[in-house]
């Protein structure tokens, strides 16, 4: 009789652990069929529990936290490992793109000349300049848009009227000599500012392809991945955070350094002056629809005063050419001392008058304006007082950099036709540098 019965106890605990493993197997495979699938009460009655499924059932209760709890707990392992893999595969994404990104913007040399990136040590400046002026020129044909496009036209229109007047300059010179410095001198200085702005189209480019961080999703799809992965509810706070990093970085700002080139003595064109900008992407359509109107009236400005300075550098060359007939170093020094002064406060004065705003520089553009890289304040008596000294003493100092061996070459090497044609050609390119 005892053998019977616990005969009857083994066969009873091998058939409790033959079930055990059957309930854990349909729970690891997400289901099953049978009785399982079919709650209590769906067809009105009573599904009767033997004792072995009851035994079974407190068994496997007993391992797996019991009934409905073990099931959820088994569907929050799964949503727990789903968040893990979206979060290991989004942070490896976020890791290669800002490697990528870091390598781009150390192998860039034009990103270093924008406002605050790199502080370039005083010996290396210099040589940054020259990196960035070779790369704008090789990277000038191999990304070209629309914009880019319309400004090679621009830029061709220009140097072809430019090269008619260089070549029948005698001719038109004797024809009228009132009209020809005119048109020479808003010739250069529009073709001065065209370069500019292509110059400045280009690096703000550059600068955004390689500061762009990789697209991440919206939050439609975001909600949309994790409904039909069964994660809405139990998404991570770690990855919506990262979430929102991201979809904060989509909004890049680059700061592009103010610039006004100066005109020298006898100059015909000057630098643009460039506002700071908060470049969005795309880049190129958001930049030209906001900056097209801008664009147009600079334009405007710069032939206007290109012809009045060719018209008044004319008659300032054949002055010096008269008065001091023969003796060109003294024409040399009064160019650059009484010159330079003269055309510089005209200058300096005309930008005033035209942008209704004076430049400050220095602990002035802090103290005066609530943006340290604002670099100009608006036109009244008072602030003409207080930084017009230092905006034409700046103006000066950069016009005494280059033009007195530019002048000494024009009065002591050309012929005295070619000194007004030669002096728009280098002040073109003294302008261009300038705005670069």
């Amino acid at each position: 009789m005892n053998d019977t019965k616990g005969s009857s106890g083994i066969k009873q605990k091998q058939t409790h652990k033959l079930h055990i493993t059957t309930e854990d197997d349909m729970h690891a495979s997400g289901g099953g069929s049978g009785r399982n699938n079919t709650p209590d009460g769906v067809d009105g009655t009573k599904r009767p529990n033997s004792s072995l499924n009851m035994a079974a059932s407190t068994v496997h209760l007993s391992k797996s936290g019991g009934g409905a709890n073990g099931s959820n707990m088994s569907s929050n392992d799964k949503e727990r490992l789903i968040d893990e893999k979206l979060l290991s595969s989004r942070d490896q994404e976020k890791r290669e793109a800002l490697a990528k990104q870091r390598e781009n913007y150390l192998n860039s040399a034009s990103t270093s000349g924008l406002e605050g990136d790199i502080l370039l040590q005083p010996g290396a400046r210099n040589a940054g300049r020259l990196r960035r002026f070779r790369l704008f020129l090789k990277n000038i044909f191999s990304d070209i848009d629309s914009h880019t496009e319309h400004l090679f036209y621009v830029i061709a229109a220009e140097m072809f009227f430019i090269f008619l007047t260089y070549t029948h300059y005698s001719y038109l010179d004797n024809k009228n000599r009132f009209l020809t410095p005119i048109v020479m001198g808003s010739e250069t200085s529009l073709l001065g500012q065209t370069l500019t702005q292509l110059f400045d189209w280009t690096r703000a480019r550059t600068a955004l392809r390689n500061r762009t961080v990789h697209k991440t999703p919206s939050d439609e799809e975001m909600n949309l991945t994790s409904a039909t992965n069964g994660t809405s509810n139990s998404m991570s706070t770690g990855m919506r955070e990262m979430h929102s990093r991201n979809s904060s970085s989509n909004t890049i700002p680059v700061s592009v350094s103010p610039h006004l080139a100066p005109v020298s003595g006898n100059s015909a064109v000057s630098g643009q002056p460039l506002e700071q900008m908060h470049i969005h992407n795309p880049l190129p359509r958001t930049m030209l629809a906001a900056d097209k109107e801008a664009s147009l009236r600079d334009h405007l400005k710069f032939l206007i005063w290109g012809g009045v300075n060719g018209l008044l550098c004319s008659y300032w060359i054949e002055l010096l050419l008269t008065v001091f007939r023969d003796r060109e170093l003294v024409c040399v020094l009064v160019d650059q001392t009484a010159g330079t002064v003269i055309f510089q406060t005209l200058y300096s004065l005309y930008i005033c008058l035209w942008d209704g705003e004076v430049e400050v520089s220095g602990a002035a553009a802090i103290a005066d304006t609530s943006d340290s890289s604002r670099r100009t304040v608006e036109l009244t008596w008072e602030n003409f007082t207080n930084h017009y000294a230092g905006m034409l003493w700046k103006y000066m100092k950069l016009s005494y950099l280059v033009w007195p061996v530019i002048s000494l070459l024009c009065f002591t090497v050309l012929s005295d036709e070619w000194i007004f044609p030669v002096n728009c050609f280098f002040a073109t390119l003294f302008g261009v540098t300038l705005g670069m």
